[in-house]
C-alpha cells in the first residue's frame, strides 16, 4: 500500500491529506510476451483486485511508478499523471471508484 497526497482536488474527496493506493512497482513482460495483452492483463486484474477489496483495505487509487517510455502505455489503461514528479520515474494514478 502507499498514497498519494495532491490529487484531492481532481478527485473530488477529502482525505485530510492522503489517498490510500495500492502501488503497483517494478512490473515488466518478458520480451516473448510483449504486445501480446499480458501487461494489460496483470494491471486489469489488478485493478479490478484493488477496487473489489477497497471498502475492506480502504484503497482508492491504484498508483505507478514507471520509466518515461510506458507511460503511453498506461494513459491508455486510463491513469493519469500525478502531480508529483520524481528524478527519473513518472508517478500515475488510476481512480477505481470509476471501474
Amino acid at each position: 500500500m502507499d498514497h498519494l497526497n495532491e490529487e484531492q482536488g481532481r478527485l473530488g474527496i477529502d482525505t485530510f491529506g492522503h489517498i490510500p493506493a495500492l502501488l503497483i512497482s517494478h512490473l515488466a513482460t518478458d520480451m516473448r510476451y510483449v504486445h501480446r495483452g499480458v501487461g494489460r492483463l496483470v494491471v486489469g486484474w489488478a485493478s479490478a483486485y484493488a477496487k473489489s477489496l477497497s471498502d475492506m483495505i480502504g484503497c482508492r487509487v491504484v498508483l505507478v511508478k514507471l520509466e518515461p517510455d510506458v507511460v503511453g502505455f498506461y494513459q491508455k489503461l486510463g491513469f493519469q499523471k500525478t502531480s508529483q514528479t520524481g528524478a527519473s520515474l513518472t508517478d500515475m494514478f488510476l481512480d477505481i471508484k470509476h471501474l
